[in-house]
């Protein structure tokens, strides 16, 4: 009987043995495929030419959507737009702060007071690692305003239509009239 046990004991031993030889292996296997296709990979740094062509794409975007949107307005005809923005893409990074303030009564000896403040204050940029490089961790990023619109377009001249121009561009960019120009195309 005791024997059986034993026997039994040894053969589940033998099977778990192998069954984490095979998991070791697994895991080797894995590691190994990994590295082999991670050397392959090439990553590109952004710069500031890359956050110029992204502002550059999303003012594009902006006026082509406007030109189709306006061009289907009743009276406008083919229009062609002009968008300018104010500054670039603006991204905000996180940071590790660190404040601290001390306040310090001192008294002197003919009975006079004096208040001692110290105040620490401690910024450092939260940086994330990556194989391609350091680069901090942004948290959002905020598009740029618009500063002004130019609509060119047949009905331009034809002060209804510039006026239906200019509520729909306010209505759709935000920005107030004065910064919307509508024109008679020649």
């Amino acid at each position: 009987m005791d024997n059986k046990i034993f026997k039994n004991l040894k053969e589940q031993f033998v099977s778990n043995k192998l069954l984490g030889i095979l998991c070791i292996l697994g895991i080797v296997l894995l590691v190994l495929s990994r590295m082999l296709t991670g050397s392959d990979k090439t990553t590109v740094q952004p710069s500031a030419d890359v956050e110029y062509e992204i502002t550059e794409s999303y003012e594009e975007k902006i006026q082509q959507e406007l030109e189709e949107i306006l061009s289907s307005i009743s009276g406008v005809g083919k229009a062609k737009v002009m968008v300018t923005l104010d500054t670039g893409n603006e991204k905000v990074v996180a940071k590790n702060i660190t404040e601290s303030e001390r306040a310090t009564l001192e008294e002197d000896t003919e009975g006079g007071i004096r208040e001692i403040v110290d105040y620490n204050y401690k910024g450092e940029l939260v940086i994330l690692r990556k194989t391609a490089g350091d680069e901090p961790l942004v948290i959002k990023e905020i598009k740029p305003k618009v500063r002004g619109v130019l609509v060119v377009c047949p009905g331009g001249g034809n002060p209804n239509i510039q006026k239906q121009v200019i509520r729909a561009v306010q209505g759709v960019l935000d920005i107030p009239t004065y910064r919307i120009n509508v024109m008679p195309k020649k």
